[in-house]
């Protein structure tokens, strides 16, 4: 039986040790987030400016089928952190510590950098008046959207729990209830009443509610299934905090690499099979290939952790992006499609005809050198300014709502 599996069971029901993991930064989470960024910025550019029609060269028709990886990565990165925190300091979520201020600042942050890419204006009064497929895009789940939500949730799940593992096998329960309802959910006619026999009526709930549920209003990652991405971190991150105590990373890591490619290879089985509806719909929330991708995830995370070393001179310019991922991923969005200070001067503008396979990786190229400058800087900035840059985000989103405002 694998040691991970072992692992999870022996979480669940037993006391875990207080001793937390060492503070020493995991630099092959850092190339597993920077390969997510990296792989991000190929999806964004390539469906801004390559016209993925028949004439499009096979090169990018594959790029299309892997553009949906990298936002399970990001999501499932965050909820390992998560995870692991929630073993290393399970005392600090109990009660108005400066932990607790800390993590709940940065989720603010990372909410208003969500909602501040989806705003369709400068201002509040014009954004009020916008037509509805403004407001849809407005209230839609992004990314962001879903790492601040399901964090909050996964926060509450924490505080409301009174021991380590309840919040463990809490995980373990959403991530399944995800899972097997992502499908169902999907299927939901939420905005019509389509000819589905087991649902014969409409849904009758508010969009700007329906939205969190289901891609068919405007969300791209809407709770069901992408949430589930990230409580699968945060069960991953918890049982491999629990590990490092006992010295136990390496083997775990390594049952992380056999569980995944079992996972992978028993969903690739499993997608052969014929499932009744709603599972029947693979690429609509089936739970196969929820768990294909989970699978996927945990044997990359595992296999750069036994190649880091070699990996490390050739990919320093990912962990760089890995350890400021929020910058870039707000800076590269703006450059790629816009916002509504530069509706026109973006890529997805300025190239609306397409562009051929040297322009397409030329673009490319500039995001990711340019992006890569930009967190270098960044990092360097926090490294000198400490506090001082913190606050000074701050007063800056401040100035940014009350202009917004009152405009």
């Amino acid at each position: 039986m694998s040691n991970w599996f072992v692992a999870l069971v022996n979480g669940l029901r037993t006391p875990t040790p207080t001793v937390g993991p060492s503070a020493q930064r995991l630099v092959y989470l850092d190339v597993f987030r920077g390969l997510a960024v990296f792989f991000m910025f190929d999806a964004h550019v390539t469906d801004a400016v390559v016209h993925l029609g028949s004439s499009a060269r096979p090169i990018h028709h594959w790029h299309n089928l892997t553009f949906n990886l990298p936002a399970p990565g990001f999501l499932f990165v965050a909820g390992l952190s998560f995870g692991m925190a929630a073993f290393a300091r399970w005392e600090q979520f109990h009660g108005w510590t400066t932990a607790m201020r800390s993590r709940l600042a940065r989720l603010a942050e990372v909410l208003f950098v969500a909602y501040l890419l989806h705003v369709p204006t400068t201002a509040l009064s014009r954004t009020l008046t916008s037509p509805e497929t403004a407001m849809r895009r407005l209230f839609g789940w992004d990314i962001l959207q879903c790492i601040g939500y399901t964090s909050l949730l996964l926060l509450g799940v924490a505080v409301c729990v009174p021991r380590r593992e309840w919040f463990l096998r809490a995980c373990v329960a959403l991530t399944l209830l995800i899972a097997l309802a992502s499908a169902w959910l999907n299927n939901i006619p939420w905005v019509a009443t389509p000819d589905l026999p087991w649902w014969p009526q409409a849904w009758p709930m508010p969009w700007w509610i329906s939205t969190i549920f289901t891609k068919q209003l405007g969300s791209n990652f809407p709770f069901f299934p992408y949430a589930g991405f990230l409580t699968a971190g945060a069960i991953w991150g918890y049982l491999f905090a629990q590990s490092r105590p006992r010295s136990g990373e390496h083997g775990f890591l390594k049952s992380t690499l056999w569980t995944g490619v079992a996972l992978l290879v028993a969903c690739l089985l499993l997608a052969q099979v014929p499932l009744p509806p709603p599972y029947d719909d693979f690429w609509g929330g089936s739970p196969v290939f929820f768990f294909l991708r989970i699978g996927l995830l945990m044997a990359i995370l595992a296999a750069l952790h036994f190649l880091e070393s070699w990996l490390l001179p050739a990919l320093g310019f990912i962990v760089t992006l890995g350890k400021e991922s929020l910058i870039v991923y707000f800076v590269h969005l703006i450059i790629v499609y816009g916002s509504p200070v530069n509706r026109k001067w973006n890529l997805h503008q300025q190239f609306r005809d397409g562009v051929d396979l040297w322009t397409w990786l030329g673009l490319l190229a500039a995001i990711t050198v340019s992006m890569t400058a930009l967190a270098w800087v960044w990092t360097r900035a926090k490294q000198r300014l400490g506090a001082r840059l913190d606050r000074a985000l701050w007063a800056g989103a401040a100035l940014a709502t009350i202009f917004f405002v009152l405009r």
